[in-house]
């Protein structure tokens, strides 16, 4: 997980140095501010899974949850969907 995160934050630090050291410029600064907002879009995914993960394993959302059929969800969410079967 550390590097999956450490990832886009270097990419993301490393063209906002050039572009503020003058090394990008020009039209290299669209496809690099297009990178940077790619590379901030991936890091906030990932961390919206993580962050999504960490509430899962808690203790009380797992508390809360409910053994439950296969079948019987299935036919819920069919019928409640209106999905012949």
């Amino acid at each position: 997980i550390s590097h999956d995160l450490r990832t886009p934050v270097a990419v993301i630090k490393g063209y906002t140095e050039a572009i503020t050291d003058g090394v990008i410029s020009g039209d290299e600064i669209k496809n690099a501010t297009d990178l940077i907002t790619t590379k901030a879009k991936q890091l906030e995914t990932m961390i919206d899974t993580l962050i999504s993960f960490t509430r899962l394993n808690s203790t009380e959302i797992r508390q809360a949850m409910k053994t439950q059929s296969i079948t019987s969800f299935i036919s819920e969410i069919t019928r409640e969907k209106g999905i012949l079967l």
